[in-house]
């Protein structure tokens, strides 16, 4: 039986999860299909009895959950695949569990290795039409563009356009919307749009895809986009936010302390862990939205900073909901049964 260690990344290296699985569960994409090949394993769900294959587990990162509206683990069990396996066993303790997992079905010895960002072809191409902030001398091209500007220094409290090559664009998927460049190792990967008349969804992100393919606008996939990671320097602190506008926001106040990086989302995938580890920053200060599903991501996403040897701290806003709205920066506890709070509150409304 391989000995525990204190590190709960040694922990997970020590385990076959995907053995566990083809021994106790009917995998349903075992034969390849959807997010098989990023680690996700589909099956029927025994918290809610769902035969759709809506239960989930992610056997590199250790989430579990289900997609069935309504059921307890949706859409993320608080203590992911461990809490899943123990009441799938029936088993009392997590300790049992691990102890369990570790005899039965230990990983062959092999070390873990970071994450490869697979055949990406950094390329992109910004919407046809796009005009750059600030605006040319040309009055005509000034006068459409003056929404635009006022939108962005209205909304994040941004006036250095220049700083993140922001632009506009009139016509297209990407009409009447802020374009947001994203820029990694120098050079520009992919963008997001934001509209600025109320329009569904709220934020574009370009279509990846092969450079022939007239439709793709870049080569890297959401998955693996991290906004303003260049302004993290190896072994520097980090404020990790949602969006690009809290990161464009933060980056313009006078207390800042670290640089914001923005996940373009509320998703923190291996990818872009995987894009953090490689600056080994010495505090990742986690402060997405102030709002129970954004705490709770949150708590979670700290486990899997911590699980992958990096310094999460948690934090929160106050007297708004993110650094857009002008939140205050504030630290907090960690609190392990705050996700379980949150998801009984949630699950509680909805019944």
């Amino acid at each position: 039986m391989p000995v525990m260690s204190n590190s709960v990344s040694d922990i997970w290296q020590s385990i076959d999860l995907d053995a566990y699985l083809r021994s106790r569960v009917a995998v349903g994409n075992a034969a390849g299909g959807r997010g098989y090949e990023s680690g996700l394993r589909v099956f029927d769900c025994p918290w809610c009895g769902d035969t759709r294959k809506r239960g989930w587990m992610g056997i590199d990162r250790w989430g579990a959950g289900c997609w069935n509206t309504g059921c307890l683990a949706e859409p993320r069990l608080p203590g992911g695949a461990i809490e899943w396996v123990m009441w799938k066993e029936g088993f009392v303790t997590r300790t049992r569990t691990w102890a369990f997992l570790l005899h039965t079905f230990p990983a062959p010895k092999t070390p873990r290795l970071s994450l490869p960002m697979r055949d990406i072809e950094d390329w992109c191409r910004l919407p046809a039409g796009t005009v750059s902030l600030p605006l040319p001398s040309r009055v005509s091209v000034s006068l459409r563009g003056a929404p635009f500007a006022a939108f962005v220094r209205a909304q994040w409290g941004v006036s250095s356009f220049s700083r993140f090559e922001l632009g506009y664009c009139m016509a297209g998927r990407h009409a009447w919307r802020v374009i947001i460049p994203v820029t990694m190792g120098r050079q520009l990967v992919a963008f997001q749009s934001r509209t600025i008349r109320g329009a569904e969804p709220k934020y574009r992100t370009s279509q990846h895809g092969d450079r022939s393919d007239p439709k793709a606008e870049c080569g890297r996939p959401a998955a693996s986009l991290l906004f303003n990671i260049d302004a993290l320097e190896s072994g520097g602190g980090v404020l990790l936010v949602e969006g690009a506008g809290d990161a464009m926001a933060w980056e313009e106040r006078p207390e800042r302390a670290y640089p914001a990086v923005a996940l373009l989302g509320t998703s923190l995938t291996p990818q872009k862990i995987a894009l953090l580890q490689a600056r080994r920053p010495k505090r990742v200060l986690l402060a997405l939205d102030a709002e129970p599903q954004a705490q709770m991501r949150a708590a979670q996403y700290l486990e899997d900073l911590q699980a992958w040897d990096l310094p999460g701290v948690l934090a929160t806003w106050e007297g708004g909901k993110d650094a857009g709205s002008g939140g205050r920066l504030r630290d907090m506890p960690f609190d392990r049964s705050l996700r379980g709070a949150v998801l009984r509150r949630i699950t509680k409304g909805k019944r």
